[in-house]
């Protein structure tokens, strides 16, 4: 068996801008909202199979990995065998040490896509799900709730908290947005109080505190018994 194609299918999206827009070092990445390009990664072989992944994530642009993968990696994948996923690795790692460097650099994003539509690839073929390949030994994870930030009150947190529990859901993570620091304190208070103790919350500012505030929020967190504090720092 072996690789015979590889496509990118590409889908353009006009989001909608939400709260947690903060311009930071990192630029325009940092923006969610507007229109941006994603993937469809596949990966075909000689015996029908396919192997699938996205390119990209819900904010930035992924037009520089799928151009990452037509142009510097699509060559060293063609006519590999597809089960040998975790070798074809030393092809990726033996390209022309001018192909990488400061000048122009590969976002590792564009491994990641490659190696889950590997993954997808060899489950496909052996009739096994991926987690029973890597090892693992749970068929069902917890599932929890969440949107993009909607809100710029707390009271809006309330009411989607609710939401959350009327669809079944045995956790909540907020996406905060924009709200100052005593705004977010009074939210968390409410949303505890809302859904009671026993209740799983997470809280996942997508990086837009500083030092100050993350630190600030961090106590208030604890003060609740939220489960986790994801991305909080610029």
């Amino acid at each position: 068996m072996k690789i015979t194609e590889i496509i990118i299918d590409i889908v353009e999206r006009n989001l909608e801008f939400v709260g947690d827009n903060v311009q930071d070092h990192r630029g325009p990445s940092s923006i969610t909202g507007g229109i941006v390009h994603q993937g469809i990664l596949r990966i075909k072989t000689d015996e029908g199979f396919e192997g699938n992944s996205m390119i990209g994530g819900h904010r930035g642009d992924a037009k520089k990995s799928i151009n990452d993968i037509h142009k510097r990696f699509s060559h060293l994948l063609i006519n590999k065998n597809p089960l040998n996923n975790i070798s074809l690795w030393s092809y990726v790692n033996n390209m022309p040490k001018a192909s990488i460097n400061r000048f122009n650099p590969i976002d590792y994003s564009t491994f990641a896509s490659i190696d889950v539509a590997l993954w997808d690839l060899k489950g496909k073929i052996s009739g096994l799900p991926v987690f029973n390949l890597l090892g693992g030994r749970y068929k069902d994870i917890p599932a929890y709730g969440t949107y993009q930030p909607r809100h710029n009150d707390p009271e809006g947190y309330v009411i989607e908290s609710d939401e959350m529990k009327k669809l079944g859901l045995k956790a909540y993570k907020i996406h905060p947005g924009p709200m100052n620091t005593e705004k977010t304190k009074k939210m968390l208070n409410l949303v505890r109080n809302n859904v009671g103790e026993d209740y799983t919350l997470m809280l996942d500012p997508n990086n837009s505190y500083n030092y100050e505030k993350a630190l600030e929020i961090g106590k208030a967190l604890d003060d609740n018994f939220f489960y986790w504090f994801e991305d909080p720092i610029k």
